[in-house]
């Protein structure tokens, strides 16, 4: 046991030396060192990301504890210490391989989860919250003309209204159930999770598109306002989703 625990922590000061020296003859240093910096300056920058992580981490939390309550016969959501045993390391790496090439390209791709702050921001444009509808309809009006951005527009309150409803459909599932049947039910919260991850996916890169802006105007030493360049995001946004949407 002691040989198998000195192995293992020679391998560990292993990969942090060879991180180290990677890291101190890599030219790609000084950005990092500058990526330091915006962060310092900009806590925006992983405030941002981590308030929507940790809000998506805590209601799936929340949704095994509402199994569990919900459904006490079934096996407990959770770890079930007694009689566990460990899986086979095999299956999980064979299991695993799809997930994680996912999550890795999806940094990519969005770096927000946006549900369930989602339903949040559904409400807030939905009302218009410090004129983000407006400005967005704008830049759709500019990129897409009359007839383009109303149908646009219209879809996009299509959208937030499913990601307004979205979380009460999660939570009021068993009252539905005695009202609906089961079919109509699902068929419902399917329309709905589509509709309602079109408008995640857009708020994702929607922050996303902000964040960027935030750091460019801090490379390229830019006086600017946050409520300017939050509307300035908004109308490069009409001009991004396109290329999202697809």
């Amino acid at each position: 046991m002691n040989g198998a625990a000195s192995h293992g922590s020679l391998l560990l000061a292993g990969a942090v030396v060879g991180y180290l020296m990677v890291m101190t003859t890599n030219p790609a240093r000084s950005s990092l060192r500058d990526g330091l910096r915006c962060l310092k300056r900009y806590p925006q920058m992983w405030l941002v990301p981590l308030l929507f992580a940790t809000t998506h981490a805590g209601f799936n939390l929340w949704v095994r504890f509402y199994e569990a309550w919900v459904i006490p016969d079934a096996p407990p959501a959770l770890v079930p210490w007694t009689g566990w045993q460990p899986p086979i390391l095999m299956d999980v790496l064979g299991g695993s391989g799809l997930p994680a090439a996912e999550s890795t390209s999806s940094l990519f791709n969005c770096v927000v989860t946006a549900f369930p702050l989602s339903a949040l921001w559904a409400a807030l444009f939905l009302g218009n919250w410090q004129g983000n509808q407006a400005v967005v309809y704008r830049g759709l009006l500019r990129r897409c003309g009359r007839a383009g951005s109303l149908l646009i527009h219209a879809f996009f309150l299509l959208c937030a209204f499913a990601a307004l409803c979205k979380p009460i459909l999660f939570g009021g599932l068993p009252k539905l159930n005695s009202y609906l049947g089961v079919e109509t039910l699902l068929r419902t919260g399917e329309v709905m999770n589509a509709l309602s991850f079109f408008f995640e996916y857009l708020l994702g890169v929607g922050v996303q598109i902000y964040l960027l802006l935030l750091a460019f105007a801090w490379v390229r030493g830019l006086t600017f306002g946050f409520d300017k360049l939050r509307l300035f995001a908004l109308r490069r946004f009409a001009f991004v989703f396109k290329w999202a949407a697809v």
